[in-house]
């Protein structure tokens, strides 16, 4: 099954907007916010960021300056008037964007850490106990209904 894309096509420009709304700020202080923003499993690379800012300047929606360079000139952005009439006309995407990055499926499908750390727990739980004589009948029983109750409920979940 294929992963489905987490923004639609301009939706990062729209997010960057948002967040440089609540304040000015470099563009690996936007990559840090956006990864804060969707959750620690997404981080948008400077190929998606770098870009943004510049269509969004290009369109006025945005400003750099230089005034407020850091040590290595990199531009600081803020929103203009015209980037703020944008916003009010776009809020209801924002929100809608905000919202669908939020949903579970989106927030879990990104994750697969826990189910891995899951089992390789349960792999050594299994190993421990049938290391560890004396290893009975019922125990063998005992394991082999827990596995297999596991895959089936694995399986039923899908």
């Amino acid at each position: 099954m294929p992963q489905q894309r987490l923004f639609q096509r301009g939706e990062m420009k729209c997010l960057v907007m948002h967040i440089l709304q609540q304040g000015p700020a470099y563009g690996h202080e936007l990559i840090k916010a956006v990864a804060k923003l969707v959750g620690d499993n997404y981080q948008p690379s400077p190929a998606v960021i770098y870009p943004a800012l510049a269509s969004l300047e290009a369109a006025g929606f945005i400003c750099g300056t230089g005034e407020r360079a850091d040590a290595e000139g990199n531009k600081q952005f803020q929103v203009t008037e015209v980037g703020q009439q944008h916003l009010c006309m776009e809020a209801d995407h924002i929100e809608e964007i905000l919202r669908r990055i939020h949903e579970p499926q989106f927030v879990d499908v990104l994750d697969t850490d826990a189910i891995e750390l899951a089992m390789s727990q349960l792999q050594q739980a299994v190993k421990t106990t049938l290391a560890t004589p004396p290893i009975t009948e019922e125990t063998v029983i005992a394991l082999t209904n827990i596995l297999e109750q596991a895959t089936r409920s694995i399986e039923l979940s899908r």
